[in-house]
């Protein structure tokens, strides 16, 4: 999926910046890494790409959909059935276990259906990321490194046209943070998908196509 952004703008009410992104593309099938210190909007700016945001004004382009022309229940549907949010916090469901977690987006729209391959698709995703034994378990049971599985193999599972992850290694130790950021690579590549990436560890960036600096996008308000 390719971006194009132009003349973007975003802040949220009483904060001291806003986010200004003139002109930005990122090429279908690639991989970035989003870099700069904390808040200087790049969380706001995958939440921007994957529709939990209105964009206006600017121009944000997914493909051929201009997010700033949707609204609110047509980014729903677009982000549920093309998109995959590993969000920091991770957003799982206490009272359901790995497996009802990982599924998901599967119960909550009717985008999506699930089949005897999603099932497949599932349970490869959680022996790759080192969950497979825990299907069953409550989420309360797991570490924090093991909830940042599940929610990497939610954000998969639906084979996204777009993967936005932040910072999806934080909670991991070196050996682990390097598998899982392997995966991400496997995954998207094997099916063209492009991913963003929000992170703070310098080691990974290499790794990546292009590397975009949030701190050039700050703008303080007037």
């Amino acid at each position: 999926m390719q971006i194009q952004v132009s003349s973007l703008t975003f802040e949220y009410p009483k904060r001291l910046f806003r986010l200004h992104i003139p002109s930005l593309r990122v090429e279908s099938g690639s991989s970035a890494a989003l870099i700069g210190p904390s808040g200087v909007g790049k969380t706001t700016f995958l939440r921007l790409l994957g529709g939990l945001h209105p964009v206006d004004p600017g121009a944000l382009r997914l493909d051929s959909v201009d997010l700033s022309r949707l609204n609110d229940a047509a980014r729903r549907r677009f982000r549920i059935s093309r998109i995959g949010f590993v969000f920091q916090d991770f957003q799982l469901v206490e009272y359901l276990n790995v497996e009802e977690n990982i599924r998901l987006p599967f119960r909550i729209h009717s985008a999506l259906t699930w089949n005897r391959e999603a099932a497949r698709r599932l349970r490869d995703l959680a022996r790759d990321t080192g969950i497979g034994d825990k299907l069953t378990r409550p989420i309360g049971q797991l570490s924090q490194g093991e909830k940042q599985r599940v929610a990497i193999c939610r954000a998969l599972l639906t084979e996204p046209r777009l993967v936005l992850a932040d910072e999806p290694t934080g909670n991991l130790d070196p050996v682990n943070k390097r598998r899982i950021l392997q995966i991400l690579f496997q995954e998207t590549r094997k099916r063209g998908a492009t991913l963003l990436m929000v992170t703070h560890e310098q080691d990974l960036v290499g790794d990546f196509q292009q590397l975009i600096d949030f701190e050039q996008f700050q703008k303080p308000l007037d």
